[in-house]
């Protein structure tokens, strides 16, 4: 069998050729009285050159469905813009179709992120159309066809059928039993009624009544391509779904698909890397697809922010930036800021996909804060404070230990350079007995000097007077119980916080308490230890927070 092979010719009279983006391709002119149309906008990863020549097949497919025209496959060569070699690309051509008057109205191309896209748009005369289907439902009818043959029942009255389906290779089944593939002659079928029922793969089957004899003993039935709904989402709400280049809404949607063809689907979102997945749509393919999508960093530019508020320096998720950053989308960020002679700014931070940069332009309250450690200068501030102190002693080789509570309302602090002084006094809860003997802690006072190391710590001597109450047992009516005046030493630490009104001190003291007399004998000293924690708040300090 001969056929005409017409090849669509994409190259008609150009009207406007618009480079430029694609943007309005996405919607095909509805035909009107003069003109049917045509659009096409596809991707490719690979050139503009392949996408435009993608876009031109996409063209040529249309009207292969338009006509109904068989389709054969071809190899052709072509130069790449990337490659010096070139590319071969395989297409589909149209059987039989020539084309009059069929436009290149409207061509465009752009570049989105990784890949090209190309886009085309044709329209067709009314007349041409009508003129050319016409002459394609003539020539068909002239066409001689090779048949497959079968010479039918021998046995009974009858006539030959002769059944053509278009597209050819559909299975035949006269009252359930096969008689063969279309096109077919049946050299004798016996009088009567049948159902005639035609399957071809991927396109819907057929069952209809057959009378034999029958009008010239022909039967032509034109098949209709099955079709599939598919269920296409994305994971992401705000992704907008694509297949062959048209856009077919917001995920999740359905698109009903021809059985046999290849669809290209596309899904895109603000944010996201486009995804494109190519499916075969048979009778045994998914009706469900998901797409994932890569959601793109967010680029995040704090460069308008330290425009504003310059010095400070910017922590995102613990690691230090300069001017910007790239964060995941949709997720929490812990941010800080610090600046010397400020309060540390703590805040958390999301953003959602976009393929924008983000401007950083939060706003926070910004609040001095004078360190209490100081490197040189002179300070003289004034600082209260309480804390905890564990004594322990022996008396007559027996142990005794308690911890009570300091209060210091009085303490003067000089801080000049490396030079160290204070001035405290206050009073010590602190309570230990043994052996019939109570020592209580009392009202005390004491000066250390020493040295400040670096901004923050303080290393110091202190001495001191402490007032204790002593009662001890009766010896012959003898009272020997009383108030005591003595005298401790010791050394310590203090550590000043930054940007808080708070020092905190570590103190370690010992003194050595006289128990002898004439009546009642214990060790001549009575060796007595402290150990102090306290903290202190600095009032200058606090005022300027305040303020």
């Amino acid at each position: 069998m001969k056929k005409l092979l017409y090849i669509v010719l994409c190259i008609g009279g150009i009207s406007a050729a618009n480079a430029g983006d694609c943007d309005w391709a996405t919607i095909t002119p509805p035909d009107d009285a003069k003109y049917k149309y045509f659009v096409a906008r596809v991707y490719s990863e690979e050139s503009i050159s392949d996408a435009q020549i993608k876009a031109e097949q996409e063209i040529n497919n249309q009207i292969c469905r338009l006509f109904g025209a068989e389709t054969i496959t071809t190899t052709e060569y072509y130069a790449d813009e990337t490659s010096a070699s070139g590319t071969s690309r395989t297409n589909e051509r149209c059987v039989g179709v020539k084309l009059e008057q069929f436009i290149k109205e409207r061509t465009g191309d752009e570049r989105v992120g990784n890949e090209y896209v190309a886009c085309v748009q044709y329209r067709y005369a009314q007349s041409a159309y009508r003129a050319e289907f016409e002459r394609i439902k003539n020539q068909s009818a002239k066409t001689s066809t090779v048949f497959n043959e079968t010479s039918g029942d021998t046995n009974c009255v009858g006539a030959p059928v002769q059944i053509t389906t278009t597209p050819s290779g559909a299975g035949i089944y006269l009252n359930g039993k096969y008689r063969g593939d279309t096109p077919l002659k049946i050299g004798n079928v016996c009088r009567g009624k049948y159902t005639l029922k035609l399957t071809h793969d991927n396109y819907e089957t057929v069952e209809q009544q057959l009378i034999v004899p029958t009008n010239n003993n022909k039967v032509a039935i034109t098949l209709k391509r099955a079709t599939k709904t598919i269920t296409i989402s994305a994971d992401d709400s705000r992704a907008h779904i694509k297949v062959n280049g048209r856009d077919i809404g917001r995920t999740p949607v359905d698109y009903k698909a021809k059985l046999g063809e290849t669809i290209e689907i596309e899904a895109s979102a603000d944010g996201v890397q486009t995804a494109i997945q190519r499916i075969k749509v048979d009778r045994f393919s998914d009706e469900k697809i998901k797409i994932s999508l890569d959601k793109n960093p967010v680029k995040l530019d704090f460069s308008g922010w330290l425009r504003q508020n310059p010095g400070w320096d910017i922590f995102v998720d613990g690691d230090q930036i300069g001017a910007t950053t790239t964060i995941t989308p949709d997720e929490n960020h812990s941010l800080r800021f610090t600046k010397d002679g400020f309060r540390t700014i703590r805040d958390t931070y999301s953003h959602r996909p976009t393929d924008n940069i983000v401007y950083f332009d939060k706003t926070y309250p910004i609040v001095p804060v004078k360190s209490m450690a100081r490197t040189n200068g002179t300070e003289f501030v004034f600082l209260p404070g309480i804390g905890a102190t564990y004594t322990f002693a022996k008396i007559n080789e027996s142990d005794a230990n308690n911890i009570g509570v300091n209060i210091e309302p009085v303490a003067l602090r000089l801080r000049a350079d490396v030079v160290y002084a204070r001035l405290a006094a206050g009073y010590n809860t602190g309570k230990f007995s043994t052996n019939g003997i109570n020592i209580k802690s009392g009202i005390y006072g004491d000066l250390n000097l020493g040295v400040n190391i670096g901004d923050y710590f303080s290393a110091f001597g202190i001495t001191g007077i402490e007032r204790l109450n002593i009662v001890r047992p009766e010896i012959n009516d003898k009272n020997f119980s009383g108030d005591k005046s003595n005298v401790y030493y010791g050394l310590g630490v203090e550590y000043n916080m930054t940007h808080m009104p708070f020092s905190i001190r570590l103190s370690y003291t010992t003194s050595s308490i006289d128990l002898w007399n004439d009546f009642y004998v214990a060790k001549n000293n009575v060796r007595m230890h402290k150990i102090g924690l306290s903290f202190h708040l600095n009032w200058s300090a606090l005022s300027r927070i305040i303020q």
